[in-house]
């Protein structure tokens, strides 16, 4: 899991992200790391702290929810 970051940000060596890139694409658990984590980088820079919002992690915990659901929904 550590390399998975390397690999959305395409720092790995060629070899390493062909090899990650094989893997997702039969490895169900690891796809879907790697989908929620790359949902999670595109929702952070939307977080922004207003006196009447949650906290930080709580709107993070429940937008980074709400999409893996929508995922999974459009899945089925």
């Amino acid at each position: 899991m550590p390399k998975f970051s390397a690999y959305i940000d395409r720092e790995l060596k060629p070899s390493q992200q062909r090899r990650l890139h094989d893997h997702e694409g039969i490895c169900p658990e690891c796809r879907h790391a790697i989908r929620s984590l790359r949902k999670l980088i595109r929702t952070l820079p939307t977080l922004r702290r207003t006196k009447t919002s949650a906290p930080v992690g709580e709107r993070t915990a429940r937008l980074v929810t709400n999409e893996i659901e929508r995922e999974q929904s459009n899945a089925d």
